[in-house]
């Protein structure tokens, strides 16, 4: 007699139909070769890039352009957010000698966020035969290709050829001339609109030229303090128009101002005050 036992074990049992979730596994498998074949091809779109940077925002500049900031950043055109190094950005950032400070912070939701401050130029000076600009710690700063210097007065008598763009002027009597340039911007604005250069050229002597006045103003290095800028501020107005031809306004001395008719040297016993 034949045996139906064989039939009976490959048979599927009555109502019993393979589960629906094996329906899904075909099309998740052409699905994820699809996206392999797309990713080998194009690489992974950019919404799908959770440790890259959607946006970098860049604040403070004002000088320098953005794209001089990214170019210092050296950020890359994918820059990464997730394990980005701020610190190391940050250091990148302040070898340009315009940034005087800069932080570097990672924004939710992938962006990235550059804050800057720029040093403000206080003087021009002659520089490799071109200009360049000096803040108030005396610090050298480069004028870019397009980039229009500042309205501010001229700092002459110096020979800064042998230092690069970047490096600190630590020479006393220019951190006089600058403090007094600072001192006389912030409470004698319209004396300090009037500085054209600032004469450094001799020992012991600052020569201030100012528009609209023949005579130069003579002060010592050691003794350009609020008080000379008082003094100066008002009796300016007075010997301009009593003394037009006024070649010297020598502040140098105690307690008194002297006017020379010609540009001669003044006493050696020229005392501070």
């Amino acid at each position: 007699m034949r045996s139906n036992y064989l039939g009976k074990a490959l048979a599927t049992p009555a109502g019993r139909r393979p589960p629906r979730a094996l329906w899904i596994v075909p099309p998740c498998l052409l699905l994820g070769l699809g996206g392999a074949a797309f990713v080998t091809f194009h690489g992974l779109p950019g919404p799908l890039r959770v440790w890259e940077a959607g946006r970098v925002e860049i604040a403070g500049n004002c000088v320098l352009q953005s794209s001089e900031v990214l170019r210092e950043a050296r950020l890359g055109p994918r820059p990464n957010w997730l394990f980005l190094d701020c610190a190391r950005v940050r250091d990148r950032l302040l070898r340009d000698p315009w940034i005087a400070s800069a932080r570097v912070a990672r924004v939710p939701w992938r962006r990235l966020r550059l804050e800057i401050r720029e040093r403000v130029p206080e003087a021009l000076v002659p520089h490799r035969g071109a200009l360049a600009e000096m803040d108030a710690e005396g610090v050298l700063l480069p004028l870019a290709g397009g980039q229009v210097p500042a309205d501010v007065p001229t700092l002459t008598g110096l020979d800064l050829d042998g230092l690069a763009c970047g490096a600190r002027v630590g020479e006393p009597r220019v951190a006089a001339a600058l403090d007094l340039l600072g001192r006389c911007r912030a409470a004698h604005r319209e004396l300090w609109q009037r500085i054209s250069e600032v004469r450094l050229g001799e020992p012991g002597l600052v020569r201030l030229v100012l528009q609209g006045l023949d005579a130069e103003v003579w002060l010592r290095p050691g003794a350009m303090g609020p008080a000379k800028l008082a003094v100066l501020e008002a009796v300016l107005p007075h010997l301009e128009r009593t003394v037009p031809g006024a070649r010297v306004i020598d502040l140098r001395f105690r307690d008194q101002v002297v006017v020379q008719a010609n540009a001669s040297p003044a006493p050696a016993g020229a005392s501070n005050s």
